[in-house]
């Protein structure tokens, strides 16, 4: 029960805002420059010290639920209803998933910003995501979010990733043939932006 009620607490107290007037942000939040001003979502979370004893807490929240074994118990479950072939072939595909997901360090990829913006744009709403890292953080977590994007292309011979240069910046494109949709993964330094479609691409790196 006490491992309940203190989750509950962390809970709420990262999510408490912290309220600034628009004009008036510190220098830290350095990435909303490259969000267009007509977007209609646009949240923006940066490293505070202050909050450094609610990480920790959050880190021992979550290292209390590793120990608790749920995640075996769930593979367990699912592998009971399976053949031997089958339980060989998901095994295989959480294995490789798993190394997919550890060749990013996300705590290093958030560790100084991370911004979440939306359009909505028919026929599908357009996102972006970018992040300020970790210093040294960016040229090792690029290319392991392209091995991601890589991945899930692997699933439909429609699907394509392109590794392409913009001026100073490394791209991975995500294109689906017939599809007018891509998705776009972008690296200059300790910065990484993930942003769906041509025309948000070339606005936001355009700022």
């Amino acid at each position: 029960m006490r491992s309940i009620t203190r989750f509950i607490a962390v809970l709420l107290l990262g999510a408490a805002p912290s309220f600034v007037h628009a004009d008036g942000l510190p220098a830290r939040f350095s990435l909303g420059k490259y969000v267009p001003g007509d977007w209609w979502m646009y949240m923006h979370f940066v490293h505070n010290p202050e909050r450094e004893w609610l990480e920790k807490e959050w880190n021992e929240v979550w290292e209390a639920l590793r120990n608790t074994g749920i995640d075996k118990d769930v593979l367990s479950l699912v592998f009971s209803a399976l053949d031997d072939a089958q339980r060989t072939k998901t095994e295989a595909t959480i294995t490789q998933v798993k190394d997919l997901l550890g060749g990013v360090n996300w705590g290093d990829l958030l560790a100084k910003e991370f911004v979440v913006a939306e359009r909505i744009a028919p026929p599908l709403p357009e996102y972006a995501l970018l992040t300020r890292g970790a210093d040294g953080s960016g040229a090792k977590n690029a290319p392991a979010l392209a091995a991601i994007l890589q991945y899930i292309a692997s699933f439909n011979e429609k699907m394509q990733v392109t590794a392409e240069k913009r001026d100073n910046l490394d791209v991975w494109v995500l294109r689906v043939q017939g599809f007018p949709y891509s998705v776009h993964l972008f690296r200059k330094d300790d910065v990484i932006g993930l942003v769906t479609n041509q025309g948000t691409f070339d606005a936001v790196v355009g700022l």
